[in-house]
């Protein structure tokens, strides 16, 4: 883990900086915790916590596999590098969680430049555990698709006197479907070489573009052989168009959800949220603010001496 912080500033009420106050007290805290609904519930549970108590502050009491880095000192504020490798043991789901215990009416504002990977022997892998065996997975899949491919051209070509439209169009799906899978595979060897930056988006938006093509295609197949189009008639009803073109765009609406939910889920490489508390949140009271960020990313590290 690398993490940059710079610009850190804490504004009082009436809007005035804090330069240097030993009364501030925040910093960053990486929390280990079991899956991302217990991470959220432990922020939540110090959020309950700071508003019982105002003096509670969870940086003075970590639990013993984590870390703080203490963003206290002014002179901190201007520009900080931390670097932290998990040892061996303690490798799961951690959340960076920064935490303002004082002043408790005040606002923060700071830039961050997080960078989270696997240390490997061919350089840092991008990747979360769980996600580092997709590269190879999808080029073995594509692997597949294509010998699949040529298996099915090669039946085609030897048996022309049998062969109807709707071969043609099962070709057009596995082409569609092996291209996707080779573009699957390059955007995730792209994220575990080069983590969430414009080259891997890039391959992101080729992806999306053929797996979408795909997802029509398949669908086109299903719908045209279920009404026995090319093998049992050369035609369609007006009927059975109207069922297609309505299935059709359903599909599309389908796939372009799935792409919107697939680069906003809170689960994709690394997500980040807003926690606030409010005592006495109703509207127009005066109410104490406390927040938290929550920036969610699963590691899993080999075996290296833990270091800041």
């Amino acid at each position: 883990m690398e993490l940059n912080f710079n610009h850190f500033l804490v504004k009082v009420p009436g809007g005035m900086e804090k330069e240097s106050d030993e009364t501030v007290h925040a910093g960053f805290l990486m929390h280990l915790t079991e899956s991302e609904t217990t991470a959220r519930q432990d922020i939540e549970e110090a959020l309950e916590r700071l508003e019982r108590d105002e003096n509670d502050c969870w940086l003075e009491h970590p639990g013993p596999y984590d870390e703080v880095i203490d963003l206290s000192s002014p002179e901190s504020w201007a520009e900080k590098d931390a670097h932290h490798t998990i040892a061996a043991g303690e490798e799961g789901l951690y959340s960076l969680i920064f935490v303002r215990c004082r002043p408790p009416l005040s606002a923060v504002s700071f830039k961050i430049n997080a960078k989270f990977y696997n240390p490997t022997a061919k350089g840092p892998n991008y990747l979360s555990a769980g996600e580092a065996p997709l590269p190879a997975l999808y080029f073995l899949f594509f692997f597949f698709y294509v010998v699949a491919m040529v298996a099915w051209l090669m039946l085609c070509r030897r048996r022309k006197d049998h062969v109807h439209h709707i071969h043609h169009m099962m070709m057009a799906l596995l082409f569609f479907k092996t291209l996707s899978l080779l573009f699957e595979a390059v955007r995730f060897h792209a994220y575990q070489t080069h983590g969430l930056t414009g080259h891997a988006d890039g391959w992101a938006v080729v992806y999306y573009i053929f797996a979408f093509i795909k997802g029509i295609m398949r669908f086109m197949v299903i719908l045209l052989i279920g009404t026995g189009w090319s093998l049992l008639k050369p035609y369609l009803s007006d009927r059975e168009k109207k069922v297609i073109l309505a299935v059709l765009a359903l599909q599309v609406l389908d796939n372009t959800a799935m792409v919107v939910l697939d680069e906003l889920s809170q689960t994709s490489p690394g997500s980040a949220s807003w926690l606030v508390s409010r005592e006495g949140g109703r509207e127009g009271g005066r109410g104490r603010k406390t927040g938290a960020f929550q920036y969610v990313l699963t590691l899993s590290l080999p075996s290296l001496p833990p270091s800041f």
